[in-house]
C-alpha cells in the first residue's frame, strides 16, 4: 500500500511520515511529494490503486488548492483513500459539493499525543477501508411478507421512515426503491458498512452517494441526482459525520 503525503511545509510533511511509520505495523510504500504542480501534471500517467492513500495539504499555497488536486485524484479512482490535512475545517460543504469523498480530515495544530491520535485514527480507518474491500460484499437481509428481500449495502441511497405509518420503511436504492414492514433501529443495528450515518431519527444514510450537501436549505443530493429533505440539523449532522465524524485537533 502507498501513501502520498502532498504537504507543502517541509516539517509537518516529514512529520507525518515519521509518526505513521512510528505507530503502524503495515509496511507502508511512502511517496514524498514535494512539488505539487508537477505531481499535478504527471498525475494522468499515474496508476491509482484502490488501497493508495493521499494526504492532501488543504492549503497549498501555490499552483493550486489541495481540493483541486484532489478532485482530479477522484476522478481518476472512485475508491482510493484521500485525507485533507488543514489549519481549519471550514470547507466541508465545498469538498462534497465537488465530490471528493475523502476518508477524514486532520486538524494541523502542536500537540504531540493529539498529532499522533488523530493519524492513529486514520490508519485505523484505512485497515478497515481495505478489509472492506477485500472481503466479501456486505449485505442487507430484510423480512418482506412471505420472501427474504436481499440488498448489497453499497447499492442502498437511503432507508427512511413513512410519515404516518408505523413500522414501515422507504429502501431507496440506486435504481430501485421498496417498502418494507419494520423498525428503523433494526435496520441500523444489520447494516454493517462504515460509510452509513446511524444518528438521525428517520433516516439511515449511505455517505458515499452524497453528491451534494445544501445546508442552508436542509437538503442532500444523491449520486443519481435524487434531492432528501433532512432538515437542517439532519444536514449538519451528515457535515460532522464527515468530517470523520469528529475531525482530530493536532495541535
Amino acid at each position: 500500500m502507498r501513501i502520498f503525503v502532498i504537504e507543502d511545509h517541509f516539517m509537518f510533511r516529514k512529520r507525518i511520515i515519521e509518526q505513521l511509520k512510528a505507530i503502524s505495523p503495515y509496511p507502508f510504500s511512502f511517496i514524498e511529494v514535494t512539488n505539487e504542480r508537477e505531481f499535478f501534471l504527471e498525475l494522468e500517467a499515474l496508476t491509482i490503486q484502490d488501497t493508495d492513500l493521499f494526504i492532501i495539504d488543504i492549503d497549498l499555497n501555490y499552483y493550486l488548492t489541495g481540493i483541486d488536486l484532489a478532485e482530479k485524484i477522484r476522478a481518476k479512482n472512485k475508491s482510493c483513500s484521500i485525507v485533507f490535512s488543514t489549519s481549519f475545517d471550514d470547507k466541508i460543504t465545498e469538498i462534497v459539493n465537488r465530490q471528493i469523498l475523502p476518508l477524514g480530515y486532520l486538524v494541523k495544530n502542536k500537540n504531540a499525543e493529539l498529532f499522533t491520535a488523530g493519524l492513529t485514527n486514520l490508519i485505523q480507518k484505512v485497515l478497515i477501508r481495505i478489509k472492506e474491500q477485500d472481503s466479501s460484499i456486505q449485505k442487507l437481509i430484510l423480512d418482506r411478507g412471505n420472501e427474504k428481500l436481499i440488498l448489497t449495502e453499497k447499492e442502498i441511497l437511503f432507508i427512511a421512515t413513512v410519515p404516518s405509518q408505523k413500522n414501515l420503511l422507504s429502501i431507496h436504492c440506486l435504481d430501485r426503491e421498496f417498502l418494507v414492514p419494520g423498525k428503523l433501529r433494526t435496520v441500523k443495528a444489520a447494516l454493517n458498512s462504515s460509510y452509513f450515518i446511524k444518528n438521525l431519527k428517520s433516516f439511515v444514510l449511505n455517505t458515499n452517494e452524497i453528491a451534494k450537501i445544501f445546508p442552508l436549505e436542509g437538503l442532500i443530493e444523491f449520486s443519481n441526482q435524487l434531492t432528501l429533505d433532512i432538515g437542517t440539523a439532519g444536514a449538519r449532522k451528515v457535515q460532522s459525520f464527515l468530517k470523520e465524524q469528529k475531525p482530530y485537533d493536532t495541535d
